[in-house]
This record gives C-alpha cells, structure tokens and sequence, in this order.
C-alpha cells in the first residue's frame, strides 16, 4: 500500500485540518485582508530613470524597454501585484497576463476650451481569488 493511503487512513487530513482551524489562536494567524505596501511614485521614477539612463543592458528588441516601463507604471498606479500582470507561479504554464485586448486608449473631448484627454482603461481579467470568473472577461 502506498505511503499516502496509509495515511489518508489513519485520519490526517482531519488532523491536519483541526490544526488549521486552532491556528489562529494559537499563532495569531488570520485570513482577513489587509493593506500591502505598494511602490511609491519615487520609486517608480527611480526605477524607470534607471531603466532609461543608467541601464546598460542590451534588450533583445528595444520594444522590451519601453513595455517593462509601461507595466511598472500600470502596476503602481493600480495597485497591481506582479502576478496579475504576468504568468503567476502558482499558475505556471498557463501563460496568462495581460495582453493588448486589456487595454483600451481613449480620447475624451475636452470642455470649454480645454486640449482632449487621453485615457487608458484596464481590464484586470487574472485578480486572486478571480481567476477564470466569466463575468471578468
């Protein structure tokens, strides 16, 4: 008999799952949400003037350098963990991200008298916890 039966038999996964459930008092733990801390705009700055003026490394395509500056500013200003904006580990192989279609650029006319604006919109199809969720596609 396999290893895993013998112990599929012998009750541990409810022991196992008892142990979860003492957890929080225990060790305090907890599966509430709560804030992360995000890059800062100076950080982004510092990051993409890096990128655009120190960095000496030769991109396979210069494309790359203007797309890796495009996602640093994405995920700043919305919050976004690098796993929802390309392949995350714990979905490995899917090759999900962000693609083209995620982004819509759109021109706003401006009223009385002021220059149209330039908005982008994102579809965040890949959130934890929402992944595969029809109704975000």
């Amino acid at each position: 008999m396999h290893v895993y039966r013998q112990l599929w038999s012998f009750g541990i996964p409810l022991i196992l799952a008892k142990f979860i459930q003492k957890l929080p008092d225990m060790e305090g733990a907890s599966t509430s949400g709560r804030a992360k801390p995000l890059a800062s705009v100076e950080l982004a700055k510092h990051l993409l003037h890096f990128l655009w003026v120190c960095d000496e490394y030769i991109f396979k395509h210069p494309r790359i350098r203007l797309q890796l500056s495009f996602a640093i500013l994405v995920m700043m200003y919305q919050g976004l963990r690098p796993g929802e904006f390309i392949e995350c580990s714990s979905q490995r192989g899917l090759n999900e991200g962000f693609t083209y279609q995620d982004f819509a650029l759109q021109a706003q006319p401006g009223s009385h008298g002021e220059k149209r604006r330039w908005v982008l919109q994102i579809t965040v199809r890949l959130r934890k916890n929402h992944r595969g969720n029809q109704r975000d596609k």
